[in-house]
């Protein structure tokens, strides 16, 4: 099997009368049939035999084009169930029946097939070497089957193996090509066969164009291809373009009883689920995969404050795109005893597999030797960086994670590079002296292997926006509500950033406020997405700010929470993940307990009415002019009824422990809460940072304390 001798045959073939579909349909049925009997031989005695007999046959009549077919078929077989070595003996007659019929398509798919075979399932040296020429074997094999198409444009076996071996190629693949050949036959009546259609819609995908394979799918669907298979696939598809039906269709998968499909939504799932979630996986079984699958990507879409359905499509775009642009080219992988990760997955390289958990990063740098390149994800909750290098023997493209930007850039490039503008860490490697020199650089590799822990452990879908949106956000724990405590989120979002909304002449400011509530663990306690219309007398000037507030009721506990705002598509916020200590508040206890306090202000507009004569004010920017004054409030639970409790409240500049005002007194408890408000005049503070505490004292002694930091800013 050599290259010029495929050029020869092939010229060869266009020299001949016959057509290419002059190999009558009663010899096509006869290779078919053939093929289709040893398909499920697995015995190699039972093929030899058959081979023997069928030699003595070729040996008396040696041109028999389709007796030579048969026997390099029968190789093939052969080599599938084990023997490799036989793959060079099919090449060898599919070449004498390409001698004799060059204008036959069957002798170009074998040879494809028998090239293919003989192919390594890792890319050594040689292999490399050999792609270098174009003289590798899927190379020559995607050639070959080219040529049964040339020969044949309705060739349908010879167009599903080219679609077969483009998508195995990780070098000199051409999938345009490709796709061209495809397109071209798909006008004929090859067009037709569901079989056909299948591996068209599958190569559609490959290259990116999700409408043409949708529409390939559906079309296989209604030529009567197999609908598990082929609706399976059509959800894959949808989901990867954001199509809801695409939802409905994976989950329909996961409730049907075929292995073939079970195994690719377990191999999908595995990519970014780990051991454990791939254990949960089969654990579930048929009858509870949906319902788990389900839990998986709703946990997913809460976390990350999107809509049901989000992750799960977004899982699959990012699937293609690295099928597309960061496969593995199969190799030998040779790790080093002090590389920071060895991955456990080949298809991929380290980039593929950070970039199926965490999406298309925030930045891209790619240095000079073009073999190594850094990615910026911009994060509410902190910065991620990622480091990749090319590892491995010459010519792998085995992209592999690095915790250091010094292992695949030198100082003096780092400093030319955009990557030094991505933390202070940089700037300190650069500006380090001879004696820091060290420090700093382990500095750095800590940095970079924590990084790779989350990267390679977690996956994340973060909210984005084109424009960010300034805002500040308080969190507090005040009052009760049925069967939990309130937790008030307040914010404040500069008003000269925001677009009004004017129609009808009433002008509104419309605001999108998504939060979560979750245990430490991660298990989600409440979620809220809703959309706010604030009406105002006019528009908001601009150093003044839009307020608002949304309340949960959420278990007493450590609760974990996420918070983001936006004005439509292009422009918002996602506030760094907090946690917050929810108060008991008498649930469940009788102990002696405070509120979060409330700091407020009353010309922020911010206000909530716990009784009828109670009205607590807010101050979600927690700042306060020179000379004005604080409306505090809190609540205190677990005192006696009407008995006697002392409160002693100081404010301290931050730094200094000497109080800048004390005030104490005594007071007689509620029946059930004791509502606390005090108006404290700011006239002596200076502009600065300020703490103010509380202490509750009980008639039997017991205390409580609770503080809450804020600012005194200078009058304008």
């Amino acid at each position: 099997m050599n290259k010029r001798l495929y050029g020869f045959l092939f010229c060869l073939s266009l020299l001949l009368s016959r057509s290419a579909q002059g190999q009558d349909s009663v010899a096509r049925a006869d290779l078919e049939h053939f093929r289709d009997s040893i398909a499920t031989i697995s015995d190699s005695s039972v093929l030899i035999t058959l081979e023997s007999r069928m030699i003595d046959s070729a040996k008396r009549d040696r041109d028999s084009p389709l007796l030579h077919l048969r026997l390099g078929f029968l190789a093939l077989r052969m080599g599938d169930i084990g023997s490799r070595g036989r793959y060079e003996d099919a090449g060898s007659e599919f070449e004498w029946a390409a001698e004799l019929r060059p204008d036959w398509p069957y002798p170009w798919l074998g040879l494809g097939k028998a090239e293919a075979g003989s192919s390594d399932s890792t890319y050594g040296l040689k292999t490399r070497f050999k792609a270098m020429f174009g003289a590798d074997p899927l190379t020559l094999a995607a050639e070959a089957m080219r040529r049964s198409t040339r020969v044949d444009s309705t060739f349908v076996p010879g167009l599903i193996a080219l679609v077969s071996i483009v998508s195995r190629q990780r070098l000199n693949a051409d999938p345009e090509e490709a796709l061209r050949i495809v397109r071209r036959a798909a006008g004929t009546p090859a067009g037709q066969s569901p079989e056909f259609i299948f591996a068209r819609a599958s190569l559609e995908r490959d290259i990116g164009s999700f409408d043409s394979a949708a529409a390939a799918y559906r079309f296989y669907l209604v030529r009567g291809g197999d609908a598990v298979n082929g609706r399976f696939e059509l959800g894959r598809t949808l989901l990867a373009m954001g199509d809801a039906q695409g939802q409905e269709l994976y989950y329909e998968a996961a409730r049907k009883d075929d292995s073939v499909v079970a195994g690719r939504l377990r191999k999908d799932f595995a990519l970014i689920a780990g051991d454990s979630g791939v254990g949960a996986f089969d654990s579930a079984g048929l009858a509870g995969r949906e319902a788990f699958l389900q839990r998986f990507w709703t946990r997913r879409d809460r976390a990350d404050l999107r809509k049901d359905g989000e992750r799960l499509a977004e899982h699959y775009r990012r699937l293609f795109y690295a099928q597309r642009f960061f496969r593995r080219v199969p190799s030998k992988r040779r790790f080093r005893g002090f590389e920071d990760y060895h991955q456990s997955q080949n298809e991929f390289d380290a980039r593929g597999e950070i970039y199926i958990r965490h999406g298309e990063p925030t930045e891209r740098v790619e240095y000079p030797n073009f073999c190594s390149v850094s990615w910026r994800y911009g994060r509410a909750d902190g910065d991620l960086k990622f480091h990749f290098l090319v590892q491995g023997e010459p010519g792998s493209q085995d992209f592999r994670l690095e915790s250091s930007v010094l292992d695949i850039c030198t100082p003096e490039n780092l400093w030319l590079s955009p990557v030094f503008k991505w933390g202070p860490e940089y700037a300190r490697l650069v500006n380090a002296g001879p004696n820091s020199m060290y420090r700093r650089t382990r500095e750095q590799e800590w940095k970079g292997m924590d990084a790779i822990k989350e990267g390679v452990t977690t996956d994340r879908y973060e909210l984005t926006f084109p424009r960010g949106l300034p805002a500040v956000a308080q969190i507090l724990s005040v009052g009760r509500g049925d069967g939990g405590s309130l937790v008030h989120f307040t914010f404040a979002v500069r008003g000269d950033s925001l677009k009004p909304d004017t129609t009808d002449g009433v002008i509104t400011y419309p605001l999108r406020i998504r939060i979560l509530v979750t245990t430490p663990a991660g298990e989600v306690l409440t979620s809220t997405d809703v959309a706010r219309h604030f009406q105002v007398n006019g528009p908001i000037p601009p150093g003044q700010f839009l307020t608002g507030r949304e309340v949960l009721t959420i278990p007493p506990g450590l609760r974990a929470f996420r918070l983001a705002i936006q004005q439509g598509d292009s422009m918002g916020g996602v506030f760094p993940s907090g946690a917050i200590q929810v108060g008991r508040f008498g649930f469940g206890s009788d102990s002696l307990a405070i509120s979060d306090l409330v700091l407020g202000s009353r010309s922020s507009g911010l206000t909530w009415n716990p009784t009828a004569e109670d009205t607590v004010y807010f101050n979600p920017l927690q700042t306060f002019r020179e000379g004005s004054s604080l409306e505090l409030y809190y609540e205190v639970y677990g005192l006696t009824a009407k008995s006697s409790y002392a409160t002693q409240l100081s404010v301290r500049r931050n730094g200094r422990g000497r109080p800048e005002i004390t005030l104490g007194f005594s007071e007689l408890a509620g029946d059930d809460v004791t509502h606390g408000r005090r108006t404290i005049a700011l006239d002596h503070l200076r502009a600065g940072d300020y703490t103010l505490e509380i202490e509750i004292k009980a008639a039997d002694g017991h205390k409580v304390k609770q503080s809450r930091g804020f600012r005194v800013v200078k009058r304008n």
